[in-house]
């Protein structure tokens, strides 16, 4: 079976707060794409939204654009929103034509549902109906009523991908197509969009969805909106690394919202972890360091199954850098759960691999040649 492709990316691309953060302090905002485009092979256009951008603006894109590039665009707001779809044959073909010009870079379309506007299969299935096939068509649901069987019924008739996102409680992690739509809105996107980093701890269940279906022959896009101080650059950045690699990457659990479905991989269940030996005790039986108990509590926190690295926890306890300072923590942590705490490249260490290993897969999680797929 063909593996999917995955492509990662952020909801735009012109930031002010990016500047001296990811971009140089001294490029100029008409270079910006430029420099994106050299991390990312895709970018989400949120804008047209708002307006449909004129001729010059596309083909200004198009032009700028890499080998391989994908733009997504949202569907504007005239049709979603004021009209909520109705006679869709009068306002679709003016976002279908404009964005043609895109030709090759051109990727998904974004239908962007109103909060507010209770579940009308009908009408959506009529924006399907006018929507052309040649065409990918991704639908993010904004009000708890759209989700339902008949809606994503609607959507696998089509073909089109239900925009898996993390802005409305309870979206569901499915496949509706052969391909998927995620959007990251913020670690806390209910209480406070667009805010945060996720960091691999948070990205490695959906990673390791994301994988399976990619390896299952599922075309993945995947884009991060948490914008504010270039959050989303640095979370994009580790998922693409993490599903650009080999096929299976990434251990096949479920996603972070779970619900029943032929289509998502199962996590194990019912395998009880073995007893984890104990470990050094303090030096001298002293008293942690509140460095050290910040290290402590942040890795008490972490559930069956999450991971996280020893640089994630530097970060998350205010001491970016002091990863070998988390691993001597962790050396002495005699219960805590330490085997959750692995390297940035995933490896086992060939002297934790008789003990760690059953511990990881007890909890779902692949190994292979002593590295977490």
């Amino acid at each position: 079976m063909t593996v999917g492709a995955a492509r990662v990316g952020c909801s735009g691309w012109v930031y002010r707060d990016w500047r001296g953060a990811v971009y140089p302090a001294d490029l100029p905002q008409r270079r910006w794409l430029e420099a994106y485009a050299q991390a990312f092979d895709t970018v989400e256009i949120n804008n047209t939204f708002y307006r449909l951008p004129d001729p010059s603006t596309v083909r200004s894109w198009h032009d700028q654009a890499p080998p391989g590039f994908r733009y997504a665009l949202k569907v504007g707001q005239f049709g979603s929103h004021r009209k909520k779809l109705k006679d869709p044959e009068t306002w679709l073909p003016t976002h279908v034509d404009r964005v043609a010009e895109l030709g090759a870079f051109q990727g998904p379309n974004l239908l962007q549902l109103p909060p507010n506007w209770h579940r009308d299969t009908g009408r959506l299935a009529a924006f399907l109906d006018a929507a052309p096939r040649s065409a990918r068509w991704a639908v993010e649901l904004r009000d708890p009523s759209w989700l339902h069987d008949d809606t994503y019924r609607v959507l696998a008739d089509h073909g089109a991908a239900l925009c898996i996102h993390d802005l409305l409680e309870g979206v569901p992690w499915e496949r509706t197509a052969d391909w998927t739509y995620v959007r990251f809105h913020g670690p806390d996107a209910g209480a406070h969009p667009y805010l945060g980093r996720y960091t691999g701890r948070r990205l490695h269940r959906p990673a390791a969805c994301l994988q399976a279906w990619l390896d299952d022959g599922s075309d993945v896009y995947a884009y991060f909106n948490n914008d504010h101080g270039a959050n989303a650059w640095h979370d994009a950045r580790w998922l693409a690394d993490r599903l650009h690699g080999p096929a299976g990457s990434a251990s096949p659990s479920t996603g972070p919202a779970p619900t029943s479905s032929a289509h998502r991989p199962a996590r194990r269940s019912g395998a009880s972890a073995p007893p984890h030996p104990k470990a050094d005790p303090w030096p001298d039986d002293r008293t942690p360091s509140p460095f050290e108990r910040a290290v402590i509590d942040a890795i008490a926190a972490l559930a069956p199954g999450d991971l996280a690295t020893f640089g994630e926890i530097a970060e998350e306890v205010g001491r970016p850098g002091a990863a070998q300072a988390v691993g001597n923590v962790v050396r002495h942590a005699g219960s805590l759960p330490w085997w959750r705490i692995v390297p940035s490249d995933g490896r086992i260490y060939c002297t934790h691999e008789s003990v760690q290993v059953p511990l990881l897969e007890a909890e779902g999680h692949q190994i292979r040649d002593r590295r977490i797929l």
